[in-house]
């Protein structure tokens, strides 16, 4: 049985964000991890890393656990 993935990106600078470079590198590292298998669902937060509140984390690890996923996000994400 092939596993399920659910991926999870952050950036903390909407900069980031909108240039792609931080989450195209995460989701480069995503796809390497999960070797092609497909990914159910992911997550993308632009947020800084200092705050606890990351809703779309929350909804990534719900996700996870509803559908019995691995859990994919590049480190040191969280």
């Amino acid at each position: 049985m092939q596993p399920t993935y659910i991926a999870y990106y952050r950036v903390s600078t909407q900069m980031q964000g909108k240039s792609g470079l931080g989450l195209e590198a995460q989701r480069h590292a995503v796809e390497a991890f999960t070797h092609g298998h497909a990914i159910l669902a992911e997550f993308t937060e632009i947020e800084s890393g200092r705050r606890d509140d990351r809703p779309q984390l929350a909804l990534a690890l719900a996700a996870a656990k509803q559908a019995n996923a691995v859990r994919a996000w590049p480190a040191p994400m969280v």
